[in-house]
């Protein structure tokens, strides 16, 4: 890992540690010395003390779903879809995702090893994040699961599960470069699946219509959120903010 990734990212370990304390959840390292994945909930207890004991007048809290009825969806929802998708893919299985959602890249892959399919990743931000946690311990792969664009002809086209940037239209990311026929390794063919993991930006519709067009021209089948429950966005519905 890079001496300047690392620090940031021993920073913002540390940060978690305080607000752990703070909430009295115990804190838990992983092997790498880092801060480990806890299933722990919040202490709501613990800030209704503070509320009342230290003075707290408000909680700004996220606001992306506040007007949206209910709760948001579940990640087990999200990951039965998935391995439907997975499981019923026809031709090679291109899932475009964020690169920061490494609990979506861990899904993946974990069912993807499931039914014996290779994973490639493409995106400069992809490698980089999927590198990063691999070393530290965030993202599991078995040695033989991972192969590299350069292979993805020497198997079978319905084993390869491809996870790239690009799911918001992104002109220059790898999902358009393959839409439009430009990417060095990769070409649509009839009844492909693609899979947008990922809601769209506002902002990015146009261009997010335009790549999923480009797919379609191409003979794909392409499903997003508004499909089938392939994406929870982890921003709190009403209910999850009350």
């Amino acid at each position: 890992v890079p001496d300047q990734k690392r620090e940031n990212i021993l920073k913002a370990d540390q940060n978690a540690e305080t607000c752990g304390q703070r909430l009295g959840i115990p804190r838990t390292n992983d092997e790498n010395g880092f801060l480990a994945a806890r299933a722990e909930t919040a202490d709501v207890e613990e800030m209704e003390r503070m509320s009342r004991e230290e003075g707290v007048l408000v909680l700004m809290s996220d606001s992306t779903g506040a007007e949206k009825e209910g709760h948001s969806l579940s990640e087990q929802d999200v990951t039965r879809n998935l391995d439907k998708i997975i499981s019923e893919a026809t031709g090679m299985l291109i899932l475009g995702t964020f690169a920061s959602l490494i609990n979506r890249i861990q899904q993946i892959i974990t069912i993807s090893e499931k039914y014996g399919k290779k994973v490639v990743f493409d995106g400069y931000s992809m490698k980089s994040n999927v590198e990063i946690c691999k070393k530290l311990g965030y993202l599991k792969i078995a040695r033989d699961t991972q192969i590299s664009m350069d292979q993805v002809d020497d198997y079978p086209r319905e084993k390869i599960v491809a996870v790239v940037t690009g799911a918001q239209g992104e002109g220059n990311a790898q999902l358009m470069r393959i839409a439009n026929g430009e990417h060095k390794y990769v070409r649509i063919l009839k009844n492909d699946t693609i899979v947008f993991s990922s809601s769209v930006i506002p902002g990015n519709e146009k261009d997010v219509q335009f790549l999923k067009d480009q797919l379609y021209r191409n003979g794909a089948k392409v499903m997003n959120y508004q499909l089938l429950d392939v994406h929870a966005g982890g921003h709190g519905n009403k209910e999850d903010l009350r």
